[in-house]
């Protein structure tokens, strides 16, 4: 008979890296669609023209991986 492990059996030793992950990937998210929403809002009461910034989810990238990168190797 061949032993089958189960799924959670295969995923906690790497459970401890999914936290971070998804965090910095949720605050990623949050950061530069609130970030684009007030420069629409900004814009929109100005009435000025309106262009999305890619810029806004590079910068929010770099600045909350790199966060989690740096700082525990710091520490």
């Amino acid at each position: 008979m061949v032993a089958v492990k189960s799924h959670t059996d295969t995923t906690v030793v790497f459970s401890c890296w999914y936290g971070p992950f998804w965090i910095c990937t949720t605050l990623i998210f949050v950061a530069a669609s609130m970030g684009t929403f007030v420069t629409y809002i900004a814009h929109k009461l100005k009435d000025q023209e309106w262009n999305y910034d890619i810029n806004l989810v590079t910068w929010s990238a770099g600045l909350f991986y790199g966060y989690v990168t740096i700082v525990p190797l710091c520490l």
